[in-house]
């Protein structure tokens, strides 16, 4: 395996990784609010599936579901967690937006977004990373393992 094959592969399957993107952003989920959590969790959970990660959600008094994924290659091997959060923070004052930031979109070289950052974005990325050393090598060296709340 050569790590620039995995990286052309990032490159190649880079623009379908921001349309997947651009759909996670648009749940409006504020964390204050509680509003569509539900529907995140269980996008989350989907995208996990269809990565051959063995995905589970949980449910949280109070807070969201948290989504679980793993991948496990061999129980003997090193394990990697990653954590990351479907929450955002308030876009208040909304008229302050240059954007709307539930309706992300690309612009001036940059991709815009309310979550797109901290930390949808790198869920996705983490994703597209995975999905290139599948295509290119198969199954990861290691075991990886998602939470995401």
């Amino acid at each position: 395996m050569v790590l620039s094959d995995v990286l052309a592969r990032v490159e190649a399957d880079s623009d379908k990784a921001l349309e997947v993107l651009k759909e996670y952003c648009r749940f409006p989920t504020i964390s204050a609010h509680k509003k569509a959590q539900p529907e995140t969790a269980a996008f989350v959970r989907r995208l996990l599936a269809e990565n051959g990660f063995e995905a589970r959600e949980y449910p949280t008094e109070g807070g969201p579901n948290v989504v679980f994924g793993q991948m496990i290659v061999d129980e003997r091997k090193p394990t990697l967690l990653m954590y990351q959060h479907y929450d955002v923070q308030p876009v208040d004052p909304l008229n302050e937006w240059k954007r709307d930031p539930f309706d992300p979109t690309m612009a001036d070289g940059k991709f815009w977004g309310r979550g797109c950052g901290d930390t949808k974005g790198n869920l996705i990325m983490q994703l597209l990373a995975v999905q290139a050393w599948q295509r290119v090598e198969g199954r990861p060296p290691i075991n990886l393992k998602f939470v995401v709340e």
